[in-house]
């Protein structure tokens, strides 16, 4: 395989949030909040990844100053991962519900 993972996780993310906005669209409140919470999730794997990757020199700080084992032969510890992962939902889902709110904010304001 020529191409490089990372570019076809990202595509294959891409297509599959594609298809959940268009589904949102024509579901209720709450489906579509769980489909954008989906969605989060899904963008969040791939940017978790590469971001993890990008931080590879954080991640050797951090093992040469707490030495807690963050970078194997093979990479960053699967940790390293989780937490960069799991800092990509909750920015995402932040800027999410900040949105979310000036909408029925601004709709409020109409009424």
């Amino acid at each position: 395989m020529n191409a490089p993972f990372a570019a076809v996780f990202i595509l294959i993310a891409a297509v599959v949030l594609g298809a959940i906005m268009l589904v949102s669209r024509r579901a209720g409140p709450v489906a579509r909040h769980v489909l954008a919470g989906l969605g989060l999730l899904l963008a969040s794997l791939p940017l978790g990844v590469i971001l993890t990757l990008v931080l590879l020199p954080l991640w050797r700080w951090i093992e040469e100053r707490f030495e807690i084992e963050s970078v194997g032969h093979s990479g960053p510890a699967t940790w390293c991962y989780l937490v960069t992962m799991l800092a990509c939902v909750l920015a995402l889902a932040s800027l999410y519900v900040a949105r979310v709110r000036r909408r029925s904010s601004a709709s409020a304001a109409r009424s």
